[in-house]
């Protein structure tokens, strides 16, 4: 229970998907498209190619096809959200507000 709180204060976590990994086996790299269509309801195509687009990495995959962004554009929200993808998200749309 430790872990779980230390995963959710370090933005590790979106919803109740632990969407930061890093996946440095099949299995992981199947598991991390599978949180992308979970997380986004996007299709397999689609996570595919953010996964890819992302550099492998699912929490900014997920951030490309939520906002509709570039990868570059959600490693530099995420890097400015430090951590939660909810905050990164809340970053983007008070920017778009502007």
């Amino acid at each position: 229970m430790l872990t779980t709180a230390a995963m959710i204060r370090l933005g590790k976590v979106y919803g109740n998907l632990m969407v930061d990994l890093t996946p440095v086996n099949a299995k992981l790299v199947v598991r991390s498209k599978r949180l992308i269509k979970q997380a986004t309801g996007c299709t397999d195509e689609e996570a595919n190619s953010a996964f890819e687009a992302s550099g492998k990495r699912p929490k900014i995959a997920i951030l490309m096809i939520l906002l509709s962004i570039d990868a570059q554009e959600a490693i530099e929200l995420d890097r400015r959200a430090d951590g939660p993808i909810s905050k990164a998200i809340a970053l983007y749309h008070k920017r778009a507000a502007r």
